[in-house]
């Protein structure tokens, strides 16, 4: 499973967010509710609702934290900036065009009009997170986002996303510097060449977190990096990253 994030989601994030915990919580927690949506993946096989609770318990959080309620609740951050909006239209097939291409979705309310039995679609009333600029980025009105339009988006394959995030020494902070170097990689030729200090201006962290972060990544075979080294120990010079998973 695959999903498309917009790359200027690390601009937008960047001035709302003045920590690496929180804007790594945001990042992942967008990125989750998008394969949620587009694989309609908000009841699991036991036929239970993935929770806010559950969904911070998938992102390595105590479900009972409240630390982040303020980014994910109605009216929260992610809301008031455009990202995300509750909904009780929660998607239950997603529909293709003849060239496979994601065309649309069936949403729960539309198997009620056909079906109106109680016991047919469960959970009534229930509400999810729905990522917007999955579904319109650019038009109002005009299915643009990135369910359907992948310009301007770096990928995020499930399988690597959960694992970085519930690895417990990469965790959300490590999934958010993945994610920039991999947009970075797809805007450049491959690769990002970058100081910390560039780094840490975008992602609100310090030099020795993303030192950390990126070692760690590149110990897990997440990243390759090839470290520069100048004469002149007053300057900074960039290191090479490469996303190799």
């Amino acid at each position: 499973m695959i999903v498309y994030l917009p790359n200027e989601i690390f601009k937008d994030f960047s001035s709302h967010f003045t920590n690496a915990s929180k804007f790594g919580f945001a990042y992942s927690y967008y990125t989750y509710i998008n394969f949620l949506y587009k694989y309609c993946l908000h009841f699991d096989d036991n036929n239970e609702f993935v929770s806010q609770r559950r969904i911070k318990e998938f992102l390595g959080y105590n479900p009972d934290n409240k630390t982040v309620n303020s980014i994910i609740k109605d009216n929260g951050i992610l809301d008031s900036i455009g990202y995300t909006k509750s909904t009780s239209e929660y998607p239950v097939r997603a529909i293709f065009d003849e060239e496979g291409n994601l065309f649309d979705f069936e949403t729960a309310s539309d198997i009620r009009k056909n079906i109106p039995n109680k016991n047919i679609i469960s959970y009534r009333g229930i509400k999810v997170k729905s990522p917007l600029l999955a579904h319109t980025r650019y038009e109002e009105g005009v299915l643009d986002g990135t369910f359907y339009q992948v310009e301007y988006t770096h990928s995020v394959d499930f399988e690597v996303f959960k694992s970085i995030v519930q690895d417990k020494e990469l965790g959300c902070v490590g999934f958010l510097i993945y994610g920039f170097i991999k947009y970075q990689n797809g805007i450049r030729k491959g690769y990002m060449q970058s100081t910390y200090d560039y780094m840490t201006g975008v992602l609100k962290m310090s030099r020795r977190t993303i030192r950390k972060y990126t070692s760690l990544l590149e110990t897990k075979g997440y990243l390759a990096v090839k470290r520069e080294t100048i004469a002149d120990s007053s300057r900074h010079c960039p290191n090479i990253y490469l996303v190799i998973k």
